[in-house]
């Protein structure tokens, strides 16, 4: 339903899924039948993400991160700090959405400690990327001169790269080269943050003369 867009359609039916999570949970107690009340919420938050109503997602992200953090604290295994990893990454988002970014900024911290333990160099990448990014759209350029510097220390860490490919395609006369020049801007820039020490090569099948 929810990939069909009738997101009325799949919301009842997360909800009726998380009522009976609740009550296994409730009566077995284990580890994972409270992950699979964490995974109820975390859909049902998706979808009130989605419907933009920012203050429902939020309260399931926090039940969401309440619970991934006790289990967390229990198991202490990489899958459950990856949980608690991903609860606040959308409570970033949606804090970000609703612009408080000093709230957002304190879950991308702890977001990009838990990943640098996990020690997942593409997630550890990827983290560090949006945390500079949303660095930059707090005003904030001593954090983002910060973790990009930590992150500068971690690909030299990791030398051996591959490289970034860019395919190109279309022609040679775009009727908007201003439009086209910032478009390749933005992306170069992206690549750049989360691969600064890879080499970019660029791929075209148009042929030169």
């Amino acid at each position: 339903d929810q990939a069909r867009g009738d997101l009325d359609a799949a919301y009842a039916k997360f909800l009726e899924l998380l009522e009976i999570r609740r009550r296994l949970a409730q009566e077995l107690g284990t580890p994972q039948s409270l992950r699979d009340v964490s995974v109820s919420l975390n859909q049902l938050g998706d979808i009130d993400q989605a419907r933009g109503d920012l203050d429902a997602a939020q309260a399931k992200f926090l039940e969401c991160l309440e619970i991934t953090r006790q289990l967390a604290q229990e198991l202490g295994t990489p899958d459950s700090l990856r949980d608690v990893s991903g609860s606040l990454a959308w409570l970033g988002f949606i804090d970000q959405a609703r612009g408080d970014l000093e709230a957002a900024l304190a879950y991308k911290t702890e977001e990009l400690a838990i990943d640098l333990e996990l020690g997942d160099p593409d997630t550890i990448r990827e983290t560090y990327a949006s945390a500079i990014e949303l660095a930059e759209t707090a005003d904030d350029p001593d954090q983002a001169v910060a973790w990009r510097n930590e992150l500068a220390a971690f690909e030299r860490q990791h030398p051996d790269r591959i490289p970034v490919i860019v395919g190109i395609t279309g022609h040679r006369d775009p009727s908007d080269p201003e439009q086209l020049r910032a478009h390749f801007e933005t992306v170069f820039k992206a690549i750049d943050r989360m691969a600064p020490h890879s080499p970019i090569w660029l791929l075209t099948p148009l042929a030169a003369g």
